[in-house]
């Protein structure tokens, strides 16, 4: 779901782009197509700040392989 959602935001930003630049060449006003394209940036980033936490959570709480100890013979003294 995160994952249509992203890119489905992204396709709406990069059609507001286009609608920037036209509105650009023709000399017209484009505060309002860039406070939209800023809302919808917010709302990419978010989803990613939550995706990268989630991913980190499920790294650290992977099982991670004990440490043991050196055989005898390869320790220093």
């Amino acid at each position: 779901m995160t994952g249509t959602r992203l890119a489905d935001l992204r396709a709406e930003l990069s059609a507001v782009v286009d609608r920037i630049e036209r509105a650009l060449a023709a000399g017209e006003d484009t505060t309002a197509l860039e406070d939209h394209a800023n809302d919808l940036q917010d709302q990419i980033d978010a989803i990613l700040e939550v995706g990268g936490a989630e991913e980190y959570e499920a790294v650290r709480r992977r099982e991670r392989p004990q440490a043991e100890p050196p055989p005898p013979s390869d320790r220093l003294f």
